[in-house]
């Protein structure tokens, strides 16, 4: 007599099914620790960019930037996608502080350009931000390798 679908899965032998199981998490931590290291390495690369095209702005005589501020808008997705795939994966605090960093880097931005002398309050927030998202990286990039060696 066969079983139906659902009389088959409940005929599953419980030990398989939890070495399945573990075998499942393993797969899905080595995975994860990819991501850390891929979202990390890429936001060193956004980092450096953005210092690039901050320093351009504030140091070359050129009239107009779009280069730059088309390279900061890019990072600022970057960055804003980063932090929501940090909340999304149940990293509230990681996630609500980057999506915080970037806003407030977005709207320090107006103090940047030649010739103008800023306020304190957006030099504080954009090189708060900045260093927030450079110890973010580093924190994913050692995420990513601690969870490698473990699989190894």
């Amino acid at each position: 007599m066969r079983l139906g679908l659902e009389q088959q899965k409940l005929a599953v032998d419980p030990q398989k099914t939890k070495e399945a199981t573990v075998g499942e998490q393993a797969e899905q931590q080595a995975a994860g620790g990819l991501t850390f290291f891929r979202d990390g390495a890429v936001t060193v690369g956004v980092l450096l960019l953005a210092f690039a095209a901050v320093d351009d702005i504030t140091t070359d005589d050129a009239t107009a930037f779009p280069l730059e501020y088309s390279i900061l808008v890019v990072c600022v997705v970057w960055l804003l996608f980063l932090g929501w795939n940090l909340l999304r994966s149940r990293h509230r605090f990681l996630g609500g502080m980057s999506v915080l960093a970037a806003g407030g880097s977005v709207w320090g931005q107006r103090a940047i350009g030649r010739g103008i002398v800023p306020d304190l309050w957006p030099v504080v927030v954009i090189t708060g931000a900045y260093l927030w998202f450079w110890t973010l990286s580093l924190t994913l990039l050692w995420w990513g390798w601690r969870s490698h060696q473990r699989g190894a």
